[in-house]
């Protein structure tokens, strides 16, 4: 159902805008390396249900133009988890390489909050009612 995957993107959103701010923070050193760890957790796991979510609308989807845009909101948030899991693994630790991972971190949530803002538009196109 095209609400599933619409919700499941808008909660992708909120929670990669969260990672991105606390991250964008760690760079700055306005927070401390492992206030990350829990913003990073919970964008994981929201870009998981996204991918799950897109995945099984992506099976009939018959509009040529959405297929493309669920596949990039799922490699994008393919994206985001491994940057996400990299930024949890650096920053639990007191190691030199957290603020490089929150910077890739931020950038890979900017990518995915854009790809999901992309479905999620293309989606009300198809279905306003979900919107």
């Amino acid at each position: 159902m095209i609400k599933n995957h619409v919700d499941a993107c808008r909660e992708c959103i909120e929670k990669c805008q969260v990672c991105a701010k606390v991250c964008q923070d760690c760079c700055d050193e306005t927070v401390s390396n492992h206030d990350c760890v829990k913003p990073c957790r919970d964008c994981i796991n929201a870009c998981r249900k996204c991918i799950e979510e897109c995945k099984k609308f992506l099976q009939n989807c018959t509009d040529p133009e959405y297929a493309k845009l669920l596949q990039e909101c799922i490699d994008k948030c393919e994206a985001c988890i491994r940057a996400c899991e990299s930024c949890v693994n650096a920053c639990s630790s007191a190691g030199d390489e957290c603020k490089d991972m929150c910077k890739a971190c931020v950038q890979a949530c900017n990518e995915c909050i854009d790809a999901c803002n992309k479905c999620i538009k293309k989606a009300c196109e198809l279905d306003t009612s979900c919107c």
